[in-house]
């Protein structure tokens, strides 16, 4: 992932793991919104294919690329995407 003018972008090639059931079955607004974002960007076959990313993919905030990416619905977008160093995103988001 990489951050340009305060969007965050899933790099091309980028990896879709497998929906939880939970984020598959939830009624909840908030979680179903992501399960449309995602079943959304699985079946447009101009930006996914066979669950891998075609091009570099925009999203508002990390956690909520975190969320569409790893299929789930409760993630902390800031701890978990690291540079190449191990660094987390928190530390560079002042």
């Amino acid at each position: 992932m990489t951050v340009r003018d305060g969007e965050f972008f899933v790099l091309k090639g980028s990896k879709l793991r497998s929906m939880t059931d939970s984020l598959r079955t939830s009624e909840v607004q908030s979680i179903a919104s992501i399960r449309r974002d995602r079943v959304e960007l699985e079946n447009d076959p101009t930006r996914c294919k066979n669950g891998k990313l075609l091009v570099d993919v925009s999203f508002k905030s990390s956690s909520r690329a975190l969320a569409v990416m790893l299929g789930c619905s409760a993630v902390q977008g800031p701890k978990y995407w690291e540079d190449d160093e191990g660094r987390p995103l928190s530390d560079y988001l002042v």
